[in-house]
């Protein structure tokens, strides 16, 4: 693991400076920060534009991906806490052009275990990762690498929990719409949506997140796949209005009743979600190929060399996208 941010460009260190400054200050339980993702392997995106099929305009910059690691039992307390200091860094930088940060918060007895039984997620953080922040200095446990056949295997499972039930909802959304039961048309959607988004993730990653924020499965998944970016355009306020109004619906499509949600709204949100379902599928079926070509190369390396010696070998390949 790296634990220098000297070659990412001047503007992120200073926000990750103000984060660390902001940790510090808010006396957060937080044991390790580990940055993850784009910064952390040098593909991230600074400014880009996006334009769909119709011709919308959508503005993109890479998140900061962030591994909280805490105390046992002190993951709700600790996300608390990096919720505030979130909002404090958004005040700060606020009409400033900035990256956004997204936490994902685990235990120290969770992480270790999941890097002993070689969790793809959690080894490629170990691996390619920055840790930023180590208040206890106490090594992780040593990963074990997984092969491509147990990342396929868990990518499998991963996609056949998640995307099925997300054609299930889309399904239910359809039926609430024609009866006119709007709120929970939306509720309903967004589950299609954020279960779409999960089986991508675990195809990708081979992790699932707990939440149900889209708006952060949406940057985790766009931060793997760049083809998600555009599937919710945030160019004006009416696609503003509606990916929010989605984003709400979890909570308040069953709980509100001044929640307002109108057919509109679900005739512009609907085919949003599908192009997010054939989105994710496509990009599943390619990252599977990538899985197979992985299987066949460690298959290879583990053959009887042609001299005839009867060696194997003993490595294993993790070339990784």
């Amino acid at each position: 693991m790296k634990k220098s941010i000297a070659r990412l460009p001047r503007r992120t260190q200073h926000e990750l400076g103000t984060l660390l400054r902001l940790l510090d200050e808010g006396g957060v339980m937080c044991l390790k920060l580990i940055l993850f993702g784009s910064y952390a392997r040098g593909d991230y995106v600074l400014y880009d534009e996006y334009v769909d099929e119709r011709g919308v305009r959508t503005v993109y910059q890479s998140d900061y991906d962030l591994l909280a690691i805490t105390e046992e039992n002190k993951v709700r307390i600790t996300a608390d806490r990096l919720e505030r200091v979130r909002e404090r860094y958004e005040k700060i930088f606020r009409g400033k052009r900035h990256a956004d940060l997204q936490f994902i918060v685990e235990d120290l007895p969770t992480v270790n275990r999941q890097l002993s039984r070689g969790q793809y997620f959690f080894t490629e953080i170990v691996r390619e990762g920055i840790l930023l922040w180590d208040a206890d200095g106490v090594p992780l446990a040593k990963k074990r690498e997984p092969s491509f056949t147990e990342i396929r295997g868990l990518a499998q499972e991963g996609l056949e929990a998640d995307y099925p039930l997300g054609e299930d909802f889309m399904e239910a959304t359809r039926f609430f719409l024609q009866r006119e039961k709007y709120k929970v048309a939306a509720f309903q959607l967004h589950q299609t949506a954020e279960h779409f988004y999960k089986a991508f993730l675990a195809v990708f990653t081979n992790y699932r997140p707990k939440h149900h924020r889209l708006d952060r499965l949406r940057e985790m998944g766009s931060g793997y796949a760049r083809e998600l970016i555009p599937v919710f355009p945030l160019a004006d306020e009416w696609m503003k209005e509606c990916f929010d109004i989605l984003c709400r619906a979890y909570v308040e499509g069953r709980y509100n009743p001044d929640f307002a949600v109108t057919r509109e709204h679900l005739e512009y949100l609907i085919p949003r979600v599908e192009l997010l379902g054939e989105t994710v599928r496509r990009l599943c079926e390619e990252r599977f190929a990538f899985y197979d070509a992985k299987i066949a190369e460690e298959s290879a390396e583990k053959k009887p060399s042609s001299a005839g010696n009867g060696s194997v070998s003993g490595t294993t390949e993790n070339t990784n996208e």
